[in-house]
């Protein structure tokens, strides 16, 4: 193969790795909306496309020199060793397809979404410009069914959203946690992108007024609250003059001290029931007592090393621990109320689904990531990190998870300003 005839095809290669990600973004935002629903997105799709992506990856893969193979697998040795453990714990679990559709997912976000098939910011700006878009349109809509009092008819005529009648504004959305969430992670997209010319001012005003005031609308206090430490991330940027990757790292050590901080107490016997524990509870929202089930459920089959394998594992297992404690505190089990609540934490539920060594090995990929993201000392990049690292102490929506949150973030660690896929200088 000549030089020239393999760079067309890693042009080639990367055009179609564009697309796939344009739609795998796509679906997974539109799946988040009344509209994902009456048109059918399902897992289906995802485990359609994703497969392409990969065939894509492999097929670049292979046109790389046997130095560059080498220099790829010593980069990328703590994801293989991730995924490695991933395989045993599939083989002690038993080949559930839950499990392996959920490790899909997971490869997708560690191994497909890279810096050769998916760096170049002249494409992947338009990625970012089609959610916003979405998003506006979404809100628009948004805003005309919660003016016009419609939500009930959404509810009633599709049945898509049991929320509907407590939120009619965010009815468009499957829950309004969705259109905070996604309405927050596009205004900052915006700051990112937009074009801050005089001419343009009339536009900025009108998409940001616009934007806060349904992100207000849709009550979503973990994003309101992940977009106000955006804002004090800034501030102590501008203020200590900082490196943009060294805030985020240090941010990331701080979420995780908090969230094993959650686990230590948890651990402590019979604590939920003290008065500490009930105002934790309460500031979040009654989380704690999901990460409380999920923890002792956990310890109790023995799975906390190598995790239960999914997020569908994990709350069907729950549902079994609490069941039997039901059972045991005399009450009917036909009476047991079923829970469908998830983790509603990203860290969590990777501490559950894949176990406490790939918990790890996702933190130190996570700094890797961070410590070689090209693009994160420029602009405003480095906020959508910081709101996706932050939003997710609240809300499941990292590797476990198909969330369009996780797939922003992890574009943004592999994209460059630069066309040019220097794979011999591989920097992760």
């Amino acid at each position: 193969m000549t030089s020239i005839s393999r760079a067309n095809l890693k042009n080639i290669l990367c055009n179609c790795n564009f697309i796939l990600v344009c739609i795998v973004v796509f679906l997974s935002a539109l799946r988040a909306t009344v509209f994902g629903r009456l048109v059918g997105i399902n897992d289906r799709m995802f485990l359609i496309v994703i497969p392409l992506v990969g065939v894509v990856f492999l097929i670049y893969f292979f046109t790389f020199s046997k130095e560059e193979k080498k220099n790829y697998i010593k980069e990328n040795i703590v994801v293989i060793i991730y995924f490695i453990i991933r395989i045993i714990s599939l083989l002690f679990l038993g080949f559930d397809s839950r499990i392996i559709g959920c490790m899909v997912y997971e490869i997708m976000f560690l191994v497909f979404i890279n810096r050769w098939t998916l760096s170049d910011y002249k494409k992947v700006k338009y990625i970012f410009i089609m959610f916003i878009v979405f998003n506006f349109i979404v809100n628009v809509c948004s805003l005309i069914v919660g003016a016009l009092g419609l939500n009930g008819f959404i509810s009633l005529a599709y049945n898509v959203n049991s929320l509907a009648y407590e939120f009619p504004w965010a009815s468009v959305y499957m829950n309004p946690n969705n259109g905070g969430i996604m309405t927050a992670i596009a205004i900052i997209l915006y700051l990112c992108i937009a074009k801050f010319k005089v001419k343009y001012i009339p536009m900025h005003i009108i998409y940001m007024a616009f934007s806060l005031f349904m992100l207000m609308k849709y009550d979503c206090r973990s994003a309101v609250m992940s977009l106000i430490l955006c804002g004090l991330g800034y501030i102590i940027d501008k203020a200590l003059k900082i490196s943009k990757k060294r805030l985020i790292q240090a941010i990331l050590i701080i979420v995780v001290l908090c969230n094993a901080a959650l686990i230590a107490i948890i651990n402590i016997d019979e604590i939920q029931s003290s008065e500490p524990i009930k105002v934790i509870n309460t500031l979040s929202t009654e989380r704690y007592i999901i990460w409380y089930d999920a923890f002792y459920t956990a310890k109790e089959n023995n799975m906390l090393l190598l995790g239960e394998g999914s997020n569908e594992n994990e709350l069907e297992n729950r549902n079994n621990y609490l069941l039997k404690e039901w059972e045991n505190n005399g009450f009917d089990t036909n009476s047991y109320p079923t829970t469908k609540l998830g983790l509603h934490n990203g860290y969590f539920s990777i501490l559950f689904g894949a176990g406490i060594i790939c918990a790890i090995l996702f933190l130190i990929i996570m700094w890797q990531k961070i410590r070689q993201a090209e693009i994160l000392n420029e602009g405003y990049w480095y906020l959508v990190v910081i709101f996706a690292l932050m939003v997710n102490n609240f809300e499941a929506l990292l590797i476990m998870n198909r969330s369009y949150v996780c797939f922003i973030m992890m574009i943004i660690l592999v994209m460059t300003k630069t066309s040019d896929n220097k794979t011999s200088k591989t920097k992760g």
